[in-house]
């Protein structure tokens, strides 16, 4: 409990100061949320980066960091950081509390959506070298809400959207149509390649009692209970699977071949 509390209040101060570096990017105190969003390339392409090489600097290096930390720690940052992931884990707990939803896709159909996100990566990445600078403005969720001078209906439509779809599925966008998830996926991939240790759940099958609580409480929908070494790489290593396990030491969170 006391590793959720703290992952809460890091997601809750960085919600805020989110939320005040909005504002002065409205109010022009600040440079754009873009300055520093990882995903900035994405928007303005390859030739604004270049350009104004020296205005992304900070974004790119922000960038380049989580990818690469994503080879040993896994989608971290979507548990603890990302404004989006946080907005989206807050409006479906309140929601399904409310409502008494249990909201559960099979693991089928959550395997074959969740290679919706490769294919907007695919797209985003194309679009960022070929097309026009500011093409993927119209689609971005981040400029609805940092930009007034560049919103467009298309924009406005998928947050809106992405704002609904958030109160009845668990982490929705996170999970089917994050392009930097799915980047984050492969970086992974690639550091498996590399036999890089990334951390990962542990199930002690001795004192598992199939409970199936683990599953239940995973915002990502992950199957916990059917595996020894839970390695998904959609895992965010939020802790929720921990937390709700009966057993003490039931779940760990490790890096392989390192000592409970």
């Amino acid at each position: 409990m006391k590793r959720q509390l703290i992952r809460h209040i890091i997601q809750g101060v960085l919600f805020v100061l989110t939320l005040v570096f909005i504002y002065f990017s409205y109010t022009g105190i600040l440079a754009t949320v873009h300055s520093v969003c990882p995903n900035a390339v994405v928007c303005f392409g390859l030739p604004g980066i270049i350009n104004k090489f020296y205005a992304f600097v900070p974004a790119l290096l922000v960038g380049l960091a989580i990818l690469l930390s994503s080879m040993f720690f896994g989608r971290w940052f979507c548990g603890y950081v990302c404004f989006f992931g946080t907005l989206q884990e807050k409006s479906f707990q309140a929601f399904s509390k409310k409502k008494k939803l249990k909201e559960k896709m099979s693991h089928y159909y959550e395997k074959k959506l969740s290679i919706t996100k490769y294919l907007i990566l695919i797209f985003t990445m194309i679009s960022a070298i070929f097309f026009s600078i500011h093409f993927y403005h119209k689609f971005c969720p981040v400029i609805v809400i940092t930009s007034l001078n560049h919103i467009s209906w298309q924009g406005i439509i998928i947050v809106v959207v992405f704002t609904i779809v958030a109160f009845f599925s668990s982490r929705f966008w996170c999970r089917f149509l994050c392009p930097y998830g799915a980047l984050m996926n492969l970086f992974q991939y690639f550091g498996k390649l590399l036999r890089v240790p990334r951390l990962k759940i542990f199930r002690n099958l001795e004192l598992c009692v199939d409970c199936n609580l683990c599953n239940r409480s995973c915002p990502m929908n992950i199957s916990i209970s059917d595996k020894e070494v839970i390695d998904d790489v959609n895992c965010i290593h939020c802790g929720e699977c921990i937390a709700h396990c009966p057993k003490n030491k039931g779940l760990l969170e490790k890096f392989p071949n390192k000592k409970s």
